[in-house]
């Protein structure tokens, strides 16, 4: 059975705010004229922009680097360990880290830096954009257990962003393979791509096959839509619609975050009186 989020960041439906990093060295799109500096400063402030308009974590993602690779070279891991270990001291909640599409190397660096969870794909195979992918749980696992990193909690991307499955088994055969197979901590349903929303019926489903662990929205998620999101999701994690013009690589806005949040806390707030009525009749 995966290990409670709930009880991670201390809130009923979760928010999971994302930082997109800049391109980082080695990739095609790195600014050598900036360099670590640019992409240091840019996290910051988007983490700290994240923190006040009142997430509840903050995810760290390679956003920027495609095309992805599966096994990336020592390059990235050692940038974004550098720029997390930079600011860490001021994050006030907790964080994770997305290593597209490496979850190994995203391992290593979440507990080299205190991350407390990865987001992954560890569990089945795909095609798309990047060719075949074959998902490196195993390896994964073990790694993290050899570093001793097994507090580090798994999300498991359930739907690719980018790609469909090679095998096509329904939605409970997926889940029940990323649980008892890949050992998993929490499922992230997505749509079609980075700002695209999840399909609810999915959601749905996924959500009546496991009851064990935590589902998420792993894309797509609006203040316009995060209410019927939440409805069924243990939580989400939202980049995009948080950012300048709604763009995956803007910077944060501010002011998004702050509206956005005010309608999870509305949210929220009724679910809690929803459950004190309910408690009153009894």
């Amino acid at each position: 059975m995966g290990r409670s989020f709930q009880d991670l960041f201390g809130v009923r439906k979760f928010i999971i705010g994302g930082v997109h990093l800049l391109p980082l060295p080695g990739t095609p799109g790195y600014d050598s004229g900036g360099g670590m500096d640019r992409i240091f400063h840019r996290a910051r402030e988007d983490a700290l922009r994240l923190i006040e308009g009142g997430v509840d974590a903050i995810l760290f993602a390679n956003e920027a680097d495609a095309p992805y690779q599966t096994q990336v070279g020592p390059e990235i891991p050692s940038a974004m360990t550098s720029c997390i270990a930079g600011l860490k001291n001021e994050l006030t909640v907790p964080f994770g880290v997305n290593m597209l599409l490496d979850p190994i190397a995203g391992v290593a660096v979440a507990h080299a830096t205190g991350g407390k969870f990865v987001r992954g794909y560890f569990s089945g195979g795909y095609v798309g954009d990047m060719g075949i992918m074959n998902t490196r749980a195993a390896e994964a696992l073990r790694f993290r257990r050899l570093i001793g990193a097994e507090d580090v909690r798994l999300i498991n991307n359930l739907t690719c962003a980018f790609g469909v499955p090679l095998a096509f088994r329904d939605l409970a055969a997926l889940v029940h393979g990323a649980v008892f197979h890949s050992r998993v901590d929490a499922l992230a349903v997505s749509g079609q791509a980075a700002g695209f929303a999840a399909d609810l019926d999915a959601l749905s489903k996924v959500r009546q096959v496991s009851r064990e662990i935590a589902v998420l929205v792993g894309t797509g998620v609006t203040k316009e839509n995060v209410r019927s999101m939440l409805q069924v999701a243990d939580g989400a994690i939202v980049a995009s619609s948080l950012n300048v013009g709604g763009m995956a690589m803007n910077p944060v806005d501010l002011d998004r975050v702050k509206e956005f949040m005010a309608v999870v806390k509305a949210f929220r707030q009724e679910l809690e009186e929803g459950v004190f009525r309910s408690a009153g009749k009894e």
